[in-house]
């Protein structure tokens, strides 16, 4: 084997300039020696890697680079340093890759700095070839695109072999015919190239050094990307793929929103407003090529840094929002999985704005799985194993804690617990509504989830809702729970509490077992509260508990001794089982809603005298709807009695908190109720006020027993001997409301918190005629009623007909109108209908209001009508609402 010819050391030496790239340094060794650009390539090795586009410049191996060293009396590490290996692992992966794909927006060329060139004496800088660099902070321009005078790219290729170097001039070919086989050089001076200038303390000036800062020292400015693997490269990519997006759909007039103003006024001229830059199909490759001027990447880099410059990911999605828009709008499909057609796969945190962006528009079940309400969205991840786990840490039925803020009068908490639950299984996984059902018993359908979600984002509570399902499932993922609500689920609950037990339990704490009613009632509670599910799912669900009512309040009437009885109980029951260890009842904390305005937050978290204070005190009373928690009466009830953390059977509503012992020494209801009410504050209750046992139960904060056993210590009268004190009373007064007041007996019933069925036996009793059924009872058409009592005399016959303000308006309406043809198209109804409605008209006011026009001869409106028409008016100006305005449609 013939060894290599040795190499000789060149004679003249010249140092590298700061940041220079190697081919600029090796020809301006040869204009120094004043040889051919081939000849020194020759002298030092490189001649058999020469060609047109050969990769020398970019990737050059270490041997390679060590004789390049050896005979220019460089270190090779300087030499290295040269090259594009100064940037692996930042902006490329590897330099021979860079070769064949090219930098960003380079794929072959360079810009320059005239500036930069003048002052080195035309030597090149290594960066200029990247195509992040669009500028030059020290000069403060843009970087020249092409030669001043042929217009070529520069550098495309390598110089020419037979020509020596001129460092500052264009090596192109000059255009024109050729004289010989080798064509004459440009070598126009590009230090006099014009670029445009930039005012000190320009955005593109901080843009390209902060671009430069990441390039260099890996030091990412962004917190969204504080946990993403190699921050530098991820950031870069991103901002590259924005930058694309924006080149590939976005014309000057989409830019508005997404470029600082400066630099809106810097390229006012220069921006093509004709239509797209290049192709929107961009592909899993780059389309910033060398046709893209420094312009084009100084704007679409500072319209994609304005989405990247944010702290939050919520705040960048909204900043990303109109280049979504402009990119439908120009037939791009836009989603939540499109995002590697962006210019190369996107990294965790570019997949995070871009699902941020797209949140508001995705259906509510879609937010869950994108994580859209977490402070960083993510793709589906959770399959399979991952569902189990969340489903054993969860109840059938979601905690009340978490489901009360949202409670509404078109979604109870029978239908919000389940539903709810199954939401929190949808949080960051690949699971449908009907999957997360089954997951958990099979208590919801997909129907009645879409129902509540949908119902919660048309009443605005969606946003609220879909942050804490995401916090508690959070924080299931993280912490776990203490209970297995899966084997819970499966448990056999069929000797749960025996009657006989009951019994035994009472006898032991005074308590009175009552009849069967209340021993089912019991168990139906402690079903719940230990299942997690409702107590329809109790194998003894066909003993029919009093109502609904009476399970949430468990366990707030028994006695203290009796519910830690209760709880003894319990725990034995699970041992049997072999459930150890477990708390009887556990929710997650409280604190994950502390930062949250719920619609209803107050009202879980308040104090039980606040939550009486709101079911006593009217709306009238207390300045703001039920004490300002702006719930339903039940929600209030339900947290009062029983799910306020006070009165929550087993813990407290601490995470992890321990189980109650029993609590003999603490004093009783009738204790509590005692010292609370004196025989004549109790008889004025019950007796003056009218108040039931319950009532005056719960604005003290003790069980119905407690006060009934009190009555009878202080002798106030109850049952028929109080009823018959107060039956004339009671008469009177729902005469007054019901008859004189015309109100129905359902706003009677929800303003005083009485039932229904106890004012119509009231009325049946006392002979009270009652209305029947249909729109006439409707509370609107009694309020209509009511209204009648002010208006104009003429007016009352008809405003006190159901319908007859509408009525009104048609005339004063009609009677702007030559004719009830007119009148009739106007309106969009038929000529027969307005004439039939006229007609009622006159037999309610006892003659004509209108006199119909004739051949020539306009309608007329009789004495009476311009009397009715008047009062029309009249009326309208006391709050009545008969204006011809609202008589349209």
């Amino acid at each position: 084997m013939v060894a290599p010819p040795a190499l000789r050391t060149l004679p003249i030496r010249i140092a590298p300039a700061q940041g220079e790239a190697l081919d600029s340094w090796l020809e301006a060794a040869a204009h120094r020696i004043q040889v051919p650009f081939g000849d020194l390539l020759g002298s030092i090795g490189l001649l058999n890697r020469t060609g047109a586009r050969q990769g020398w410049p970019v990737d050059v191996p270490a041997d390679t680079l060590a004789r390049i060293g050896q005979v220019m009396s460089v270190p090779a590490d300087v030499l290295a340093a040269m090259t594009f290996a100064r940037y692996r692992g930042t902006v490329l992966d590897t330099p021979a890759r860079a070769w064949q794909t090219g930098m960003w927006g380079r794929r072959r060329g360079s810009r320059y700095c005239p500036d930069c060139l003048a002052d080195s004496g035309g030597r090149w800088q290594l960066h200029w070839r990247l195509g992040w660099f669009f500028a030059c902070t020290r000069h403060r321009c843009l970087l020249a695109d092409t030669c001043p005078d042929c217009d070529r790219i520069q550098r495309g290729r390598v110089h020419p072999h037979f020509s020596t170097p001129h460092p500052g001039r264009c090596a192109g070919a000059r255009r024109g015919p050729a004289t010989s086989g080798r064509l004459p050089r440009c070598g126009a001076r590009l230090a006099q190239a014009p670029v445009t200038r930039l005012a000190h303390g320009h955005s593109l000036l901080r843009l390209q050094h902060m671009i430069e800062t990441v390039i260099e020292s890996s030091a990412v400015p962004s917190p969204l990307y504080t946990d993403v693997p190699d921050p530098a490269g991820s950031y870069l990519s991103d901002l590259k793929a924005l930058a694309n997006r924006v080149l590939s759909c976005a014309v000057d007039k989409d830019l508005g929103p997404g470029l600082p103003s400066d630099v809106i006024d810097t390229f006012e001229l220069a921006w093509d407003t004709t239509g797209r830059c290049v192709s929107h199909d961009i592909g899993p490759t780059d389309r910033l090529t060398a046709g893209t001027s420094a312009a084009h990447a100084a704007v679409t880099l500072s319209a994609a840094l304005r989405i990247l410059d944010h702290d939050d990911f919520r705040q960048a999605g909204a900043a990303m929002r109109w280049l979504i828009d402009v990119s439908r709008d120009n037939g791009v499909k836009v989603s939540a999985v499109t995002g590697a057609k962006w210019g190369g796969k996107p990294s965790p945190a570019a997949q995070a704005i871009q699902l941020a962006a797209l949140g508001p528009a995705m259906k509510p079940t879609d937010q869950l799985r994108y994580r859209v309400f977490a402070a960083r969205p993510r793709l589906p991840a959770t399959t399979g194993k991952g569902i189990d786990g969340a489903a054993a840490h969860l109840p059938s039925m979601l905690w009340p804690a978490f489901t009360l803020p949202f409670a509404s009068d078109n979604a109870g908490q029978l239908s919000l617990r389940p539903a709810l639950a199954a939401a929190v299984l949808l949080v960051g996984a690949r699971l449908s509504s009907e999957g997360a059902a089954m997951w958990l018993g099979s208590l919801t359908t997909y129907t009645d989830v879409s129902r509540i979600v949908s119902l919660l984002q048309e009443i605005g509570m969606w946003t609220a809702a879909g942050t804490v399902l995401t916090r508690i499932s959070d924080y299931i993922a993280d912490n776990g729970a203490p209970i297995d609500y899966d084997r819970r689920r499966r448990l056999d609950y069929s000797d749960l509490l025996p009657e006989a037990t009951w019994h035994h339990l009472c006898v032991q704490t005074d308590e009175d077992p009552g009849q069967g009613p209340k021993h089912t009632l019991v168990r139906h509670a402690m079903f719940e509260e230990l299942s997690g599910l409702p107590c329809s799912k109790a194998p003894f669900a066909g003993e029919k508990p009093a109502g609904r009512l009476q399970i949430d309040r468990f366990p707030a009437d028994l006695h203290p001794q009796l519910t830690a009885r209760l709880e003894e109980h319990a725990h034995m029951f699970l041992a049997d089982r072999g459930v150890n260890g477990e708390p009887l009842t556990w929710q997650p904390p409280l604190s994950l809603l502390d930062d949250l305005q719920l619609p209803n937050g107050r009202i879980d978290r308040s104090t039980a005298a606040a939550l009486r204070w709101a079911l006593y005190n009217p709306p009238e009373q207390s300045g703001t709807p039920n004490g300002g928690f702006g719930t339903t009466l039940h929600a209030i009830y339900v947290a009062a009695r029983a799910r306020h953390p006070d009165h929550r059977w087993g813990p407290s509503d601490q995470a992890g908190t321990t189980i109650r012992g029993r609590r003999s020494a603490e004093p009783t209801h009738h204790d509590i109720a005692k010292a609370a009410l004196t025989p004549e504050e109790l008889y004025d209750l019950h007796i003056n006020q009218n108040l039931g046992l319950q009532h005056i139960a719960d604005s003290v904060g003790v069980g119905i027993h407690a006060i009934y056993r009190l009555a009878h210590e202080y002798a106030v009268p109850l049952g028929t001997a109080r009823r018959a004190r107060q039956s004339e009373d009671d008469a009177r007064w729902l005469h007054e409301q019901y008859v004189a007041g015309k109100r129905s007996i359902s706003d009677i019933a929800r303003d005083h918190g009485i039932k229904k069925h106890t004012l119509t036996k009231v009325a049946e009793r006392h002979s009270i005629p009652m209305r029947g059924r249909g729109a006439l009872s409707h509370q609107k058409h009694l309020d209509a009623l009511r209204a009648a009592q002010s208006a104009p005399e003429v007016l009352r016959p008809v405003l006190e007909s159901f319908g007859g303000a509408a009525r009104l308006r048609r005339f004063a309406f009609v009677a702007s109108y030559p004719t009830i043809t007119a009148a009739a198209e106007a309106l969009g109804r038929s000529p027969s209908a307005i004439t039939s409605q006229m007609h009622r008209l006159d037999r309610q006011l006892g003659g004509r209001l209108l006199t119909r026009g004739q051949y020539n001869k306009p309608m007329t409106l009789t004495d009476l009508g311009l009397r009715v028409l008047a009062s029309i008016f009249r009326g309208d100006c006391c709050g009545l609402g008969l204006m011809p305005s609202c008589a349209v449609g």
